[in-house]
């Protein structure tokens, strides 16, 4: 079994995503926006994990937080699996 974003197991496209959507979910790394999107949850929630310290972004450009494909799957393994 594949990671979230890997070949073996590929998320859905939707012929509504347009091609900015789609390249969202191939990356390496995520802006909390684009993050935000590729797990459809929002920006506020992200936010919020990073201020708790469940999800920890890196600083590559020194102002502008990145989620890194791994930390973010991490984070959502970490979740509970039922509201």
């Amino acid at each position: 079994m594949g990671d979230l974003w890997g070949p073996a197991t590929r998320l859905r496209t939707l012929p509504s995503m347009n091609v900015e959507d789609r390249e969202v979910e191939w990356k390496l790394a995520y802006s909390i926006p684009n993050f935000a999107k590729a797990v459809d949850l929002s920006e506020t929630t992200i936010r919020g994990a990073i201020r708790r310290s469940e999800l920890i972004p890196c600083y590559p450009a020194k102002m502008k937080p990145i989620i890194t494909r791994e930390e973010g799957i991490h984070w959502l393994r970490s979740l509970r699996s039922e509201p």
